[in-house]
């Protein structure tokens, strides 16, 4: 059997892995190499317990559980309207896209300059407030 792992790299040199399709088997130990040793034996444990996991295929015998798409597909390759309906949508993502690179060049325009004002004042002519302070 093949088992998926995650394992994760925690502070203090801790490590933690999970068996994906064993959600609720899971281990922590010092190093990589335990951890992996750890899961292989809970793992181990677990299919010696009789567990397993299998794939099977669920017949769709109902038409109204059959996904519908597939039959459109294709179905207007030379459509002009349709072609026309895709170059708005592909238009207005431009659009939105710049708008967005726009505002995030403007923005950090703003502050580039906020802070080079900021640089050339004096000490005495700049002060922050004390956010400390209690009032």
């Amino acid at each position: 059997m093949i088992v998926d792992i995650e394992l994760t790299r925690r502070a203090h040199d801790r490590y933690v892995a999970r068996a994906l399709q064993f959600p609720d088997v899971e281990v922590e130990a010092v190093s990589r190499e335990s951890a992996l040793a750890q899961i292989r034996e809970a793992l181990t444990a677990r299919r010696q317990a009789g567990a397993e996991i299998v794939q099977i295929t669920i017949e769709n015998g109902s038409a109204a559980l059959q996904t519908t798409w597939p039959r459109h597909a294709g179905a207007f390759p030379d459509d002009d309207a349709y072609r026309s309906m895709l170059a708005d949508v592909e238009r207005q993502r431009r659009e939105l896209d710049e708008d967005t690179e726009a505002s995030r060049f403007s923005s950090t325009q703003n502050t580039s300059v906020s802070i080079s004002a900021a640089t050339r004042s004096s000490a005495h002519e700049f002060k922050l407030p004390d956010l400390h302070r209690s009032q």
